[in-house]
């Protein structure tokens, strides 16, 4: 699995932010998940059809910091899987709203990575049978959503997720768990600031 290293240039290069504000945390949360999908990817036995939602590859491109997702499709194209992208505008593979995406994408993936986006979605109650239409089997996604956090662009900005409302969201199709930040303590922990899911498929 991949330490995130503190002393990294992503996270030393403090264009914007402290290392005390909320957003600098978030984006550390969402970097070491993304850290650990590549592992993930890197020690599949097979090859994958991996789908990315929203990569910020042209986010800031000034700040290190900034840039977050950016880092998966780099690392996998290294690898020997099919990477693609989707966005609503742009440059991606496909381009197309989430929560429409079966009407415009025909293949179908193992993995679905989703850092820092569905909380932009406005009709989010779709997402998951959307998801079941362009997964296979065992399939897993990766979601990224801020919790105890301001609205922030893109605008609209939507919604706040509990894993309660994961659950609700998902839990008739997928098998999820959780990663909090800060941790999760005794089951308690109501102010995280950022949630990470896995979602495996049922």
């Amino acid at each position: 699995m991949y330490k995130f290293d503190d002393q990294s240039t992503a996270f030393r290069r403090q264009f914007f932010f402290s290392e005390s504000d909320d957003y600098y945390v978030i984006r550390k949360h969402m970097r070491v998940f993304a850290e650990n999908i590549i592992e993930f990817v890197k020690n599949s036995p097979k090859k994958l059809n991996i789908l990315e939602v929203g990569p910020s590859s042209n986010l800031y491109p000034e700040s290190d910091q900034m840039i977050t997702t950016s880092i998966i499709g780099t690392e996998i194209k290294k690898l020997n899987h099919s990477y693609k992208t989707l966005d609503i505008e742009g440059i991606a593979d496909y381009i197309c709203p989430i929560e429409e995406v079966s009407k415009h994408v025909t293949e179908k993936f193992d993995i679905i990575i989703l850092l820092g986006i569905i909380e932009h979605v406005g009709n989010i109650h779709l997402l998951s049978d959307e998801f079941c239409k362009i997964t296979n089997d065992n399939a897993t996604l990766f979601i990224n959503t801020p919790y105890m956090f301001k609205v922030h662009g893109p605008i609209p900005d939507y919604w706040r997720i509990s894993q309660y409302g994961y659950e609700h969201l998902f839990g008739k199709q997928f098998n999820l768990s959780f990663d909090t930040f800060p941790p999760n303590e005794l089951g308690k922990n109501s102010f995280p600031l950022s949630f990470n899911v896995i979602l495996n498929k049922k």
